[in-house]
């Protein structure tokens, strides 16, 4: 798709993910904000905790140059469930519906599948029949301690044909963030990739921690039928794979593997 080589599929024994949006949209549809009621029942045995958005309440914001990951700002309806342990998260308005899981539930993703078996009912149910975006987006974060110096561990799990700048600047070790920004378009498909450093402040002087972060976010523009959806988020997921598997270094392949 954007030209990095493709890379066999494993699942790795542990994760940095802090989270994964899957999110399709379509046109606007005013019986999903009037018949809420079906949307719970439908999903109510895999998200029984729920919570109607309405005006003045909490929302999603989509832009189509982004995947959201969840963000609660004002004034827009809907409705948002939940996993029993709050760990993955639905929501659906009038024009799109995403599914955010964080890190710690996240296995694999099969496991993303299977937690939208009930897509097809949801779709059938108010008779969507296209969508015109599919969209995955995975942030890895990765965190380090205060006395970890941030550059060396910055070189240590990142590709080091990414990094070759750092070596310009004086002082590197008082870099505060370094975060590199990439967007790729080929046809209908588009990625934003975003990596590097990010200090965390700290109320304690000369304390701060710190964050590697990898943020792939991936997604189709394109009007396809509801029967394409998988089929396309299929090789979305797949090129997320082969891009993180360029960002990352040996020594991060490792570390995934418990090894």
């Amino acid at each position: 798709m954007f030209g990095f080589n493709n890379i066999d599929h494993k699942s790795f024994n542990r994760n940095f993910l802090k989270s994964v949006t899957f999110q399709i949209k379509y046109d606007n549809n005013s019986s999903i904000e009037t018949n809420k009621e079906r949307i719970i029942e439908i999903f109510k045995s895999e998200y029984p905790r729920r919570r109607i958005q309405t005006n003045g309440g909490i929302e999603i914001k989509f832009d189509n140059t982004k995947t959201p990951i969840v963000q609660h700002v004002k004034e827009e309806k809907g409705v948002e469930l939940r996993s029993e342990d709050g760990q993955k998260i639905l929501n659906i308005i009038e024009n799109s519906f995403s599914l955010t899981i964080t890190g710690k539930a996240y296995k694999n993703y099969d496991g993303l599948k299977n937690d939208l078996s009930l897509l097809n009912k949801f779709l059938d149910s108010f008779q969507i029949k296209q969508i015109n975006r599919i969209a995955i987006r995975k942030l890895n974060i990765i965190e380090f301690r205060p006395e970890d110096n941030p550059i060396s561990i910055l070189s240590y799990l990142m590709n080091q044909n990414l990094l070759a700048n750092l070596s310009y600047f004086p002082n590197s070790n008082l870099i505060n963030q370094n975060i590199q920004s990439i967007n790729y378009k080929s046809g209908n498909f588009y990625m934003n990739l975003k990596y590097g450093l990010n200090m965390l402040p700290s109320q304690k002087p000369d304390n701060n921690s710190g964050q590697v972060i990898i943020d792939i976010d991936l997604f189709n523009l394109e009007s396809n039928p509801t029967s394409e959806i998988f089929k396309i988020s299929d090789v979305i997921n797949s090129e997320i794979y082969n891009v993180f598997n360029w960002v990352i270094s040996q020594n991060t392949i490792n570390l995934l593997n418990n090894e």
